[in-house]
């Protein structure tokens, strides 16, 4: 029992981890040209419908086709390609090891894709709000892929 318990310590400990740095990766990190609460200053109405405009993207698969064309054209690199699409594909596969190993409620297929959908959501949501970055719906699908992938080989392979 005590095993069991110290295991569950460890994975909750990695998770924090990661989640920490996957927060101030998608919210606060220069490289991804992220600038946390700076933009926050002085932000008015006219910032925010700016920002929707420029910074929001509805349209499904219109940023990874736009990726893929893009690469096929050579008007982006392959560098940015990878990063792009399979960046967001693997920067949630964790959530799909650690959420069912912490939380019994998120070894169901369904509950964890609500759950999962509902952070990335969130995140794409504070984006928005701290006008830093984009929001995309291909974040969210390529996101939850990623996470849904991981959660189904990790199903798998786990002892449950």
């Amino acid at each position: 029992m005590k095993s069991k318990r110290f295991h569950q310590g460890v994975y909750i400990a990695l998770f924090s981890v990661y989640l920490a740095l996957l927060l101030s990766w998608v919210l606060f990190s220069d490289v991804f040209g992220r600038s946390g609460f700076d933009n926050l200053k002085g932000a008015t109405a006219e910032d925010y419908a700016a920002a929707f405009d420029e910074r929001v993207c509805l349209i499904p698969f219109k940023t990874i086709f736009g990726f893929f064309k893009g690469l096929a054209d050579k008007t982006v690199s392959l560098r940015a390609f990878v990063i792009n699409i399979f960046g967001n594909i693997l920067v949630f596969a964790p959530f799909g090891v650690f959420l069912p190993l912490i939380f019994k409620a998120q070894r169901k297929l369904s509950r964890f894709l609500l759950t999962v959908i509902f952070i990335i959501l969130s995140i794409e949501t504070l984006q928005f709000l701290l006008l830093t970055g984009y929001s995309d719906i291909d974040d969210l699908i390529l996101n939850t892929l990623g996470a849904c992938a991981a959660f189904v080989i990790f199903k798998r392979f786990a002892k449950q």
